[in-house]
């Protein structure tokens, strides 16, 4: 008897358990497919903070020219996850008072490459 209440509360306590976890942007989001409009782009990401540490601006420089970032759930992932890094990014270009600014619809980090051993 005390073996089948035992085995009661420790079946009630599993079945009652909360599971927790820490889920990160845009995770569990839909992923939009790329639009013919999106192209790929190589460069290094920079990021502006104000002075209580919040991301305030995105942008990533590509073989001299400089994209603004959209600030959306993926722009701002872009940000706190590759800054100072080169990133390849998707996304769809546009051009906003003669600066090009772009929303991101798919990132990733470029590997670096090895130096070669002499």
């Amino acid at each position: 008897m005390r073996h089948l209440i035992a085995t009661l509360i420790l079946l009630a306590l599993a079945t009652t358990a909360i599971p927790t976890r820490v889920i990160h942007a845009g995770e569990g989001k839909k992923k939009q497919p790329p639009s013919a409009d999106d192209k790929s782009y190589s460069g290094k990401v920079s990021v502006q903070k104000s002075g209580d540490g919040k991301l305030t601006a995105v942008k990533i420089i590509v073989d001299s020219v400089v994209y603004n970032v959209t600030l959306d759930d993926i722009g701002t992932q872009l940000g706190k996850q590759y800054e100072g890094i080169t990133a390849e990014v998707q996304g769809t270009v546009t051009d906003k008072k003669g600066e090009k600014w772009i929303t991101v619809t798919h990132l990733g980090a470029v590997p670096e490459k090895k130096k070669k051993k002499k």
